[in-house]
């Protein structure tokens, strides 16, 4: 920071030339993370949600492994699955430059 001062940066350019290029490893990650929390998220939408039209993936698929307890149609159940993952991957694989750079950065000193 004092070298930035010392070029006359203010506190905006602080933030956008050294504090927030240090912070977009960690700002990926918690991207990464959140989204996955509400991608995944089971019981709100099965409290909030009546309509089975409007439903999310995961309480489908749910929905369809109790309905098939006795005959199993697990091609069914596998295949909603694959597609409940895919946008996880998908955004894990965009931001999986920043997830291993913040993984590097915590055994620096």
């Amino acid at each position: 920071f004092d070298a930035g001062r010392i070029d006359g940066c203010g506190p905006f350019g602080l933030y956008r030339h050294i504090m927030l290029p240090a912070a977009r490893p960690a700002i990926a990650v918690q991207v990464i993370l959140t989204f996955m929390g509400v991608w995944n998220d089971f019981f709100g939408p099965i409290i909030y949600i009546n309509t089975p039209k409007k439903m999310p993936i995961q309480a489908v698929i749910a929905s369809l492994n109790s309905f098939y307890v006795s005959g199993s149609d697990m091609a069914l159940i596998m295949t909603a699955s694959l597609i409940a993952l895919l946008p996880i991957l998908i955004v894990f694989v965009v931001f999986q430059r920043y997830f291993i750079e913040t993984l590097t950065f915590t055994g620096l000193k």
